[in-house]
């Protein structure tokens, strides 16, 4: 799940961390101070220190990631998706289609059909003649606008994706788990715990996630096929 280099990874985190970057309310001492969760992180046989790491990773990671880049589309793909218009267009009414050109200030507008048909056809004929298409998937290096556009997930999206990292952590790891389901009359559902950590880091406010591990459940339902598409600015290595 994680789309980087696993060790330069670890090490941007460790310099992150050293250096106060990692922006949360809920500090290591916030953590240890609250004695219901360090009953549940000894319950399931969970080191502490350690699980705070991994969950301000997981917490960082995500944010960098739902809040990064993404790849533009070619010069390629635009044009493939406009021929994909014009061939519709010529299969279709073409006194119902419209072709809008603008350029700063100045536009036009075209609706006539005759003048519709052939300048698609012209434009056709030009796309059909291009012998290696594939040099236009070619992007100016030099130029990171040509390559990325800046992109954002919903905090819906960021809370899923941190509670997926911190679930994979266990199912990685299965050997975290508590010899009962409940430690001094605590639940030690890992859902559970994980929507702890969503209302505690401040990725919701929502008193919902502190109370039951039903909202967090909704989540994972809701973007059971989600794919991330993002690429974060820290961890994109």
């Amino acid at each position: 799940m994680i789309q980087a280099n696993p060790q330069r990874a670890v090490e941007a985190f460790e310099i992150r961390y050293n250096d106060d970057k990692i922006a949360t309310r809920y500090t290591y001492n916030k953590f240890i101070a609250d004695k219901d969760l360090q009953i549940v992180l000894r319950g399931l046989k969970l080191d502490p220190t350690a699980f705070w790491l991994l969950t301000l990773f997981c917490y960082d990671y995500a944010l960098d990631r739902c809040g990064g880049l993404k790849f533009c589309d070619s010069a390629l793909d635009l044009i493939n998706r406009f021929m994909a218009v014009v061939e519709s267009c010529e299969n279709s009414d073409s006194a119902k289609s419209q072709l809008t050109i603008k350029s700063g200030k100045s536009s036009m507008t075209l609706s006539n059909g005759r003048a519709m048909t052939q300048i698609l056809q012209w434009i056709k004929q030009g796309y059909d003649s291009i012998e290696d298409k594939e040099v236009l998937n070619n992007f100016d290096k030099t130029d990171e606008t040509e390559i990325f556009i800046r992109s954002e997930e919903s905090n819906s999206v960021l809370i899923w994706y941190f509670a997926s990292l911190m679930r994979y952590f266990f199912e990685l790891n299965p050997q975290y788990k508590g010899e009962s389901k409940k430690c001094d009359g605590l639940s030690l559902s890992k859902n559970m715990l994980i929507s702890t950590l969503i209302y505690n880091l401040g990725l919701s406010r929502n008193p919902s996630f502190k109370e039951s591990d039903e909202t967090i459940k909704g989540f994972f339902k809701q973007y059971k096929n989600k794919k991330i598409t993002t690429l974060g600015d820290i961890y994109f290595i």
